[in-house]
């Protein structure tokens, strides 16, 4: 995802892409922790873009649904 941090457009949109994703899967969401999406989500949720912010937010809310283990590790990422 990194490779989108030079464009606004292309960043909301992969974004939105993963959230997407992790909703509805909690193995796809397991991924998406293990390789290490929450760091780079955290790091978004400082964005002065407000849509990349949201997006962020809302993929870690959708990888947080999924249950308790999920939940503790969106929280120790520092996210919260």
């Amino acid at each position: 995802m990194t490779a989108f941090l030079g464009s606004p457009p292309l960043l909301k949109a992969g974004l939105f892409l993963l959230q997407s994703i992790v909703q509805n899967s909690r193995d796809a969401a397991q991924l998406a922790v293990d390789a290490g999406a929450l760091n780079v989500l955290s790091d978004r949720l400082e964005d002065a873009d407000a849509g990349i912010k949201a997006a962020a937010a809302w993929s870690m809310g959708a990888i947080a649904a999924h249950d308790a283990a999920l939940a503790a590790q969106v929280v120790d990422s520092g996210a919260l």
